[in-house]
């Protein structure tokens, strides 16, 4: 199963950007908290979260571009 996972609002360079994590629940979870620790919004199911992205018109960002760009996470 895969795992969708927002930002929060004062993270300006990743607004309307969500990353995909497949696993369970937990381990999808622990997986983006090793990378990015606690500086996500929110986890949402696959069925719940798909009809978001073309509705606010959200764009996927891989783990591995996280990992790489750490100041995304910054917060303004």
């Amino acid at each position: 199963m895969n795992w969708y996972f927002t930002f929060m609002f004062k993270q300006p360079k990743l607004k309307n950007k969500y990353v995909k994590v497949p696993g369970s629940y937990s381990s999808a979870r622990s997986t983006l908290y090793d990378i990015i620790g606690g500086k996500f919004a929110f986890q949402y199911c696959e069925e719940d979260f798909l009809p978001q992205i073309d509705y606010y018109h959200l764009t996927e960002i891989s783990l591995d571009e996280l990992e790489k760009n750490p100041q995304w996470l910054n917060y303004e």
